[in-house]
């Protein structure tokens, strides 16, 4: 019988203790207790009070983290377990409930779960479409992926005021300034760490001069809906990880989704941003995926760039069946992962790998309805065209919406009606209500050049 915290039962850094523990038992069954502050805020499912299974009439909440009892049993004629006996014991009753439970048959309270190796082979209940599996995983469309930009003295090189920012820059580099008085002023980035000597960085700034006036200062995507001014050094440790590999793909005209890779507790919405991005955007590390790559002296352009889509060859194949491009995907992808629906059915998946993306057809595009598309860009709903150049300004239309008639197209369901008149009929926005943030309700003409409001959630 082992008795611990619970995040082992689904956490990735336990995979091997727990594909170890298949291997050696023959069966293993799984009291979860709850009780988490962090991940459940300890409140059961229906908000009741969900203290923990340690709680006392002195301290009624208990320890911080989660409990769970499994009980490992090997026999003598041993076989691998292949699955896991699990059940949830919830609210100010569970201790009575293991008790009363004591006798009872194993079939009786224990969900059988099979653990499946892709997603780390977790011991606990997750909610998981069936299809998952058969879905492409984000860098199964968009190769490319950057983690954003660590300066570790963000008091320093990062401010919402430019001109606060640009004089804080030029003491920097000031030759008549001294290192102690630099330090007086800014402590935080004359401030030793590892790997960074603060007077060996300026000593060596100060020999090749201040970029802050040609190409130093850019807008920064900071924390959500929070746009900054970075001062970005493409040399020394000022900056901690200025990932310079990331940088030339954010240009005019481009976006890129942010994405947690592992999130902790659970899985957020990727956010849509236009500049570069902090690599603390949401509550971890994460990594922004352009739409676009630029790919330097490739093309005959006066300023000799060339931009390509951010598509693996299966995801480039799948669009060319059906007629589109790079940013049709990409805005479908930023829909379907906004979706509560999809979260929802799919939350213990999403907080353990990358997200995949449910496509029609994957990866040949010859599910029912869509061939009906390929070679016809003309009779594509116009809105889809227009998704790439509207205005990023209305908040009106919903992602869930966007959801919906991105399905209702793709499926192409048999009616008198296009799918795309349908849609503008089913979500014409109401006239009884107020439009939020005192924007104004689109009209029926501007409605079809305005679809792209999806964007509104990131930050323009």
């Amino acid at each position: 019988c082992f008795i611990s915290n619970y995040s082992w039962l689904d956490g990735l850094s336990f995979t091997g203790m727990r594909e170890r523990y298949l291997e050696a038992f023959d069966a293993i069954r799984i009291d979860c207790l709850n009780g988490d502050k962090y991940r459940t805020g300890k409140t059961t499912p229906d908000g009741s009070p969900d203290p923990s299974i340690f709680s006392t009439p002195g301290d009624p909440v208990g320890i911080q983290v989660g409990t769970a009892i499994t009980t490992l049993v090997r026999k003598s004629d041993h076989s691998p377990a292949g699955t896991v006996g699990f059940r949830h014991l919830w609210g100010q009753s569970k201790r009575e409930e293991l008790t009363e439970t004591a006798e009872t048959g194993l079939e009786a309270l224990y969900e059988s779960i099979a653990p499946v190796l892709s997603l780390g082979l977790p011991f606990a209940a997750m909610a998981v479409n069936g299809d998952w599996q058969d879905w492409p995983a984000l860098p199964d469309l968009f190769p490319m992926s950057f983690p954003g930009v660590k300066t570790s003295r963000d008091s320093f090189l990062v401010d919402v005021d430019l001109g606060r920012l640009e004089e804080r820059v030029d003491h920097y580099f000031n030759p008549d300034l001294s290192h102690e008085e630099v330090d007086r002023l800014y402590p935080s980035v004359m401030n030793p760490a590892a790997r960074f000597n603060p007077c060996a960085v300026r000593d060596s700034l100060l020999k090749r001069g201040n970029l802050a006036e040609k190409s130093g200062i850019v807008r920064y995507a900071y924390r959500p809906f929070d746009n900054r001014w970075l001062y970005w050094e493409s040399e020394t440790k000022l900056l901690d990880e200025k990932r310079a590999d990331y940088k030339p793909h954010v240009f005019d005209g481009n976006r890129s989704l942010v994405f947690q890779r592992k999130a902790r507790p659970d899985s957020s919405p990727p956010l849509f941003i236009s500049n570069i991005g902090d690599l603390n955007q949401m509550n971890s590390g994460v990594h922004c995926v352009p739409a676009w790559l630029r790919d330097e002296g490739l093309a005959l352009e006066g300023d000799g760039t060339h931009h390509r889509p951010n598509l693996s060859p299966a995801a480039q194949r799948y669009l060319e069946r059906l007629d589109l491009g790079v940013e049709d995907l990409f805005h479908h992808v930023l829909a379907v992962l906004h979706d509560p629906d999809y979260r929802e059915a799919n939350a213990g998946a999403l907080r353990m790998e990358w997200p995949r993306i449910p496509l029609p057809g994957w990866p040949e595009g010859n599910a029912p309805g869509l061939c009906g598309w390929s070679g016809r860009a003309s009779r594509c709903p116009a809105g889809l065209r227009a998704m790439r150049r509207a205005p990023l300004r209305n908040w009106w239309l919903r992602p869930r919406e966007v959801r919906s008639w991105l399905s209702c197209w793709i499926r192409r369901r048999e009616s008198p009606e296009s799918p795309w008149a349908r849609f503008t009929r089913r979500y014409r926005p109401s006239r009884s209500r107020p439009p939020p943030m005192g924007a104004t309700w689109p009209t029926r003409t501007s409605r079809y050049r305005q679809v792209g409001v999806i964007t509104v959630l990131g930050t323009p």
